[in-house]
């Protein structure tokens, strides 16, 4: 195997949490003299909680290759989780000095470290530099996100409403946005606002996890009842149009496999369930106490009813 290729083994090898035959891989890419072995030798370690060990690789690695930006900024992103902060600003100056660097990357991470430390308004100025300047939508969408969610974690929730509005996103991200924002209200204690966008939320996309906001909140308590999956077949008529076939699964705490049903079905809107049916229902988990209600949904997958997909 050449280099790339030994790279690339590596990294499915972490991906498949599989540390010790990447590290052997890492050391292979080490002994070619590729600076990438440091990333994946340091990369092995962090999977393992060896966070003080992964920092001394790097910090090898960025001496014996102090223009690699990736390695500055792994660095300054271990430093941080260290809560060794100002080490941490330090290693994204040098990534941002190295040739070809990710500016915008780096950026993105310098400003969510400075959301934990006293600089946290430049946190949010660099976030709202990168929601400007970008041209990715992953990245406008990540800087829009935690800029919003620390907004709202310091009481500016009508700020963070009004932001969203003027970003002018397509209702599945802004439905994204909305639920992350409600579930953080949730575990704020803020219960009537995370309702709110809950709602908000599902208006715009009938799926995710905007669900278990209402639940938790509106849910009859039970002493005794189960975990659910539950898939419905549908399907969707346009007028003088085409029609469309899909399934759809919840996940559904209830009393019983009836009880179950009627809350996936009575979750989607009025238009469409009365053709829906339960297409499967499985027991996932229980007896336990909790609130009834469905826990979260999924989109719609559509399929050619000639060659039916299995459910399970």
């Amino acid at each position: 195997m050449n280099v790339d290729e030994l790279y690339q083994k590596a990294q499915i090898l972490l991906h498949e949490g599989r540390n010790k035959e990447a590290r052997e891989v890492g050391h292979q890419l080490l002994k070619l003299r590729f600076s990438g072995a440091f990333e994946i030798l340091a990369r092995s370690f962090h999977q393992e909680g060896a966070l003080p060990v992964a920092i001394q690789v790097l910090e090898s690695g960025t001496r014996e290759a102090p223009s690699v930006w990736l390695l500055w900024m792994q660095l300054g992103n271990y430093y941080s989780e260290a809560g060794r902060y100002g080490e941490a600003v330090e290693a994204y100056q040098a990534a941002k000095g190295c040739p070809a660097a990710d500016t915008e990357q780096i950026l993105f991470n310098e400003a969510l470290l400075r959301l934990k430390l006293s600089s946290r308004e430049k946190g949010l100025t660099l976030l709202s530099e990168l929601i400007r300047s970008t041209e990715s939508k992953e990245m406008r969408l990540a800087a829009l996100t935690h800029r919003l969610s620390a907004l709202v974690e310091s009481e500016q929730l009508t700020e963070a409403l009004i932001e969203l509005g003027e970003a002018f996103l397509h209702d599945s991200d802004n439905a994204e946005i909305l639920t992350k924002l409600s579930l953080q209200l949730l575990s704020q204690g803020d219960e009537k606002n995370a309702v709110n966008l809950a709602r908000q939320a599902l208006g715009l996309k009938r799926a995710g996890q905007a669900a278990s906001v209402l639940r938790q909140v509106e849910g009859e308590t039970s002493e005794r009842c189960f975990l659910y999956r539950v898939v419905l077949r549908g399907r969707l008529e346009e007028e003088d149009g085409p029609i469309y076939h899909f399934h759809k699964t919840a996940k559904v705490y209830a009393r019983n496999e009836a009880e179950a049903s009627a809350f996936a079905v009575d979750f989607e809107p009025e238009d469409v369930r009365a053709e829906l049916e339960v297409r499967e229902l499985v027991k996932l988990d229980g007896p336990t106490e909790d609130r009834l209600g469905v826990d979260w949904s999924s989109g719609l997958m559509f399929f050619d009813p000639e060659e039916e997909p299995s459910c399970s």
